[in-house]
């Protein structure tokens, strides 16, 4: 991996995405992907893991050192969950885009909760191991990155342009599909409509909120232009963080 020392590791903005083939790729426009996502407290890196069932899958991530950009393919081959955490394992390759400093080695992706924040975050491992034109062979890269859920704006509420999935952006196609109630009673009215009647209530603890199976068209304002979602229930709720927060995917 075409990387500088861990003294420098500030200075790299770094970009990781996960797809599960070739083909994949194109099926993320028609068939919005799930995925877990993570950024450096300085979000100049990101990492997006989508877990499947099926292995290898494979990713794709890109890296700025300076003025040159770094650009590589992830195969995971093993995923095991251990108690509090979940490791993937597998291999990486990378070049620069001027087909110089080709690496290849292992990765490591270790899955875990966060202190006691009840966020989750992510260590990533890159150990270096060859490349007919690489200068890093024999050095270890790691990163610390945090998820990276859906944030409010300065309202406070949840919109097209604030809850989409990493992949989804910037076409805004996928929004965040799993939701929480947060309430102050603990119970969130589910309307007919944009403050239309009540049709079921969500409790807090109990109920988990999905979407609306069509992701990319989830959110409607009501006549005071506020921003609620709807859900895979046929009814909507108040997109706000006073009543719902974004859950973590697996």
């Amino acid at each position: 991996m075409s990387l500088p020392g861990k003294q420098t590791m500030k200075n790299i903005k770094f970009k990781v995405l996960s797809l599960l083939s070739v083909a994949a790729g194109f099926l993320l426009m028609s068939s919005p992907a799930l995925a877990s996502t993570y950024k450096t407290t300085n979000k100049t890196t990101t990492l997006v893991v989508k877990p499947d069932a099926s292995r290898p899958f494979v990713g794709h991530y890109s890296t700025r050192v300076k003025s040159r950009r770094i650009v590589g393919d992830i195969r995971i081959i093993t995923g095991e969950g251990v108690p509090g955490s979940y490791i993937y394992q597998g291999t990486f390759s990378d070049r620069g885009l001027d087909g110089k400093g080709e690496c290849i080695g292992d990765i490591t992706i270790l899955r875990r909760q966060i202190d006691r924040s009840g966020k989750m975050g992510a260590k990533v491992t890159w150990k270096v191991k060859g490349g007919p034109t690489c200068t890093s062979v024999g050095k270890t890269y790691v990163l610390d990155l945090v998820e990276a859920l859906p944030s409010p704006d300065k309202k406070g509420d949840f919109n097209w342009n604030n809850s989409g999935t990493w992949l989804s952006q910037p076409l805004r196609y996928s929004t965040w599909p799993k939701w929480k109630v947060t309430s102050s009673d603990g119970e969130l009215n589910c309307r007919d409509k944009p403050n239309g009647k009540i049709k079921r209530v969500y409790q807090m603890n109990v109920d988990q909120i999905e979407v609306n199976k069509d992701r990319a068209n989830v959110f409607e304002l009501s006549p005071g232009k506020s921003p609620w979602l709807l859900t895979n229930q046929g009814c909507y709720v108040r997109a706000n963080k006073q009543f719902i927060q974004p859950i973590s995917m697996p």
